[in-house]
């Protein structure tokens, strides 16, 4: 009686696990209020099927293996079968369902894809969305593109409903893999204002470093003796490149021939050229803290590195992307400690190091995000650079109150210089005059 009660016990053990593993993976969101704006990020578990691009009918069909756990988003690197971390190349097919309520007032439903590292075919309820690149089992026939779309879910819902989605995604090029970065659901007109207004503000900031380039350049054509104008001009140059390839959609949008490899060349040579200039202007404001052959240097290896990063594969530079930041990151503390530190005493010294030190901060949590796997939608470096301006511009200030002060000062005494030149021709012409009656 025992034995049989045992096997019972381990025979329902067994179905429940199996139950268990083949479950639906769901992302409940019944509860959340779309119809008056609301948007989530997609977070949460979901099915992976490794090695396999499935369909609706498959899943119908049940012509499947059993799928493993994942999380979105992140890498399906960090998901372990076998003994072994799966590898950043291959296919594999996402599934999860969504559980939503009822849209009112004729609204429909909307995801908002953003720039992922692999090529991906999004399906909802059995009908395909989007294509962003090729998706292939094979190295040859697969293309990443990166791009970004907002699609819209025509499916209509119930008082409650479920909404099964489907993501075919290859990568052979890069060392990230599948769906990395957040996806937004909400209303498809809610999540497109909300893009919107992040795209306006990411294009403000970026109207505002124009601005500065050309604040800058006129201060070095007021003062050719001071290149810290030119190199703060250059530095917001590089910036705006890194702000309209990187956080918005604005180049991407306009360039449909744009490869990975070309998007992220420009992403990484922007941000490298953007700090060395950054780097060059506190060095030519406070020359007296480091000698020039350091600076020079300093600057020769991140020429070296953007050569390396424009002549090399993207997947062997984006494995190595380590020494990108490594090299940012002494820039910034050379720049923090071993120059600003040491010029407290200098005008204007402290509004310049607060503004590095934020948007050295702001560059860090963008970079830790990806070292934890933890992808937000919310844009760090266009912050820090807000930051950055916001600050700068007082410095930007003092050099034109500074100037202006001079070119006055400069102005009262030509004038004064003038006047006395002036009387002091007078009284020779009048001497002049004397003389020339007397001989007379």
């Amino acid at each position: 009686m025992r034995t049989f009660m045992l096997a019972v016990f381990l025979a329902l053990a067994l179905s429940l696990q199996a139950q268990d593993e083949n479950a639906r993976a769901y992302l409940d969101y019944s509860q959340v209020d779309f119809s008056h704006g609301a948007v989530v990020t997609l977070r949460g578990n979901v099915e992976l099927y490794w090695h396999e691009l499935l369909t609706s009918n498959d899943f119908r069909r049940e012509r499947h293996n059993k799928p493993l756990k994942a999380r979105i988003p992140a890498s399906w690197t960090a998901l372990e079968t076998g003994g072994h971390f799966l590898p950043a190349h291959g296919f594999a097919t996402y599934r999860w369902a969504i559980i939503v309520p009822r849209l009112d007032n004729g609204l429909e439903y909307g995801l908002y894809l953003p720039l992922q590292y692999s090529a991906y075919r999004i399906s909802v309820n059995g009908e395909q969305l989007a294509e962003i690149g090729k998706v292939a089992n094979n190295p040859n026939d697969t293309k990443a593109s990166p791009h970004s779309l907002i699609v819209p879910i025509r499916t209509k819902t119930r008082s409650t409903d479920t909404l099964d989605v489907v993501l075919q995604v290859a990568n052979f090029a890069f060392p990230q893999a599948g769906l990395v970065a957040p996806i937004q659901f909400g209303a498809y007109s809610k999540v497109a204002n909300q893009n919107l207004t992040s795209l306006s503000l990411r294009t403000l900031t970026i109207g505002a470093l124009l601005l500065f380039i050309l604040v800058g350049m006129l201060l070095y054509r007021t003062r050719h003796d001071d290149q810290s104008p030119l190199w703060l001009a250059v530095a917001a140059l590089f910036s705006a490149i890194r702000i309209a390839v990187g956080e918005t959609d604005l180049v991407t949008y306009w360039s449909p021939w744009l490869s990975w490899s070309v998007y992220h060349k420009v992403l990484y040579v922007s941000s490298i050229g953007a700090v060395m200039a950054l780097f060059l202007f506190v060095h030519c404001r406070y020359q007296k803290q480091i000698k020039n052959i350091y600076a020079h240097i300093l600057m020769s290896l991140g020429v070296l590195l953007c050569l390396f990063i424009v002549f090399m594969p993207v997947a062997l530079f984006t494995s190595w992307r380590g020494l990108v930041y490594a090299y940012i990151l002494i820039l910034f503390v050379i720049a923090l400690v071993r120059i600003l530190g040491f010029s407290l005493k200098e005008k204007g010294v402290f509004y310049v190091a607060f503004a590095v030190l934020l948007l050295l901060a702001c560059m860090l949590l963008d970079t830790l995000q990806y070292w934890f796997r933890f992808e937000s939608t919310f844009s760090y470096i266009t912050l820090g650079t807000a930051l950055f301006l916001l600050l700068m511009s007082s410095v930007m200030v003092r050099d034109f109150a500074a100037i202006a002060r001079a070119n006055v000062a400069f102005r009262s005494q030509v004038r004064a210089e003038r006047n006395e030149l002036e009387q002091k021709i007078k009284l020779l012409t009048e001497a002049h005059e004397q003389l020339k009656q007397s001989l007379d």
